[in-house]
């Protein structure tokens, strides 16, 4: 092998790695923002304890838009 092959080959190599650590990076971002999400709670915000609640649906299970 000659110097340039080589050359070449790590400068493509750099490009495909450079380009993996933008892909983790924002991967990184995304669950960074989700943890956030996920940690504000009523306990951590201004929101009442009743937010931290999951809220039922309206519709009663197994009846939807059928009207008798």
């Amino acid at each position: 092998m000659n110097w340039e092959h080589i050359t070449a080959e790590r400068s493509a190599e750099d490009e495909q790695l450079k380009a993996k650590i933008r892909v983790l990076e924002a991967v990184i971002v995304e669950l960074k923002e989700k943890i956030a999400r996920l940690e504000k709670n009523s306990s951590t915000s201004s929101k009442p304890p009743s937010s931290d609640m999951v809220k039922p649906s309206k519709e009663p299970a197994g009846n939807h838009h059928h009207k008798k």
